[in-house]
């Protein structure tokens, strides 16, 4: 495909959508089982934490009540809920523990972890690549009859 052919296609693209950035959210993601079974407001907090998603920068997600209540949630409780579901079923990872007066940052664990901000230092390292702990892992355990690793296909 020639350079002109791929500007065009851009172009066409970009008149097709509303203006600005856009958060890409993998396929494999939402038609998976384990996002079909997330409380409606885990996906709402997970939306209103991937507004302030930027390439290359996360890590640096935060929800805390001063940033959601401006997004409309109205609960710290509920709020508090839909934080611990998608940190315990390994959509969202800790990437520095808050204190007194310093809030909890997350990054999405279907994309890399990254260390981009001078400054902020995070209490994990960059990651190359997505941790995926949002993937249940009864899917990664190979079935019993086939001994089989899963990876492998059996005849």
């Amino acid at each position: 495909m020639s350079r002109r052919t791929n500007k065009s296609a851009l172009r066409q693209a970009k008149q097709g959508r509303e203006p600005g950035s856009f958060f890409a959210l993998p396929k494999c993601v939402l038609e998976s089982d384990e996002f079909a079974t997330l409380s409606p407001f885990a996906v709402k907090l997970m939306m209103d934490m991937a507004a302030q998603h930027h390439m290359g920068r996360n890590g640096y997600l935060s929800a805390s009540w001063t940033l959601m209540q401006k997004r409309g949630w109205r609960s710290k409780d509920t709020l508090a809920k839909a934080l611990n579901e998608l940190e315990t079923e390994g959509w969202l990872v800790r990437t520095r523990q808050g204190g007194r007066r310093i809030c909890n940052l997350f990054g999405f664990s279907f994309f890399r972890i990254d260390d981009h901000v001078p400054g902020k230092p995070l209490d994990i390292k960059p990651t190359v690549g997505p941790l995926g702990y949002w993937r249940k892992q009864a899917a990664l355990i190979p079935d019993k009859k086939s001994r089989a690793p899963p990876h492998v296909a059996s005849d």
